[in-house]
């Protein structure tokens, strides 16, 4: 995840032309080789698996995950946000430090965002 992240950090401030192109250019990429990741990974889990489930629940939401290549309006991360509400802030921190694979839990609240634009 560190990969897309990079690249927002390295869009940031850019024109809203210029972040869908390198978004294009270089995050769907590595957004379309972990989706294959994920879905060969989830082949291999058996269905009682702590893993599967986020998985699977990732993958039945992947364009929700994945809008922000095709929409320059939406921003990857929630630096802002949580600099904000601290208890916010530390409660991600609490569930990612345990293992990688609580790290799906970021992700997967990434996939119950309404992305819709605000009017």
């Amino acid at each position: 995840m560190d990969a897309l992240l990079d690249v927002e950090r390295g869009i940031n401030g850019q024109s809203a032309e210029e972040r869908l192109r390198m978004r294009k250019e270089q995050s769907a990429p590595f957004l379309t080789a972990l989706e294959a990741w994920l879905r060969e990974q989830c082949a291999q889990l058996s269905n009682s698996s702590v893993v599967a489930k986020p998985i699977d629940y990732m993958l039945h939401r992947w364009d929700r995950f994945t809008r922000f290549v095709d929409d320059e309006r939406i921003c990857l991360t929630t630096d802002g946000v949580e600099k904000s509400l601290p208890s916010v802030r530390s409660n991600r921190f609490l569930v990612l430090l345990p293992g990688r694979h609580h790290a799906f839990v970021g992700l997967l609240d990434w996939c119950d965002l309404d992305l819709a634009p605000q009017t």
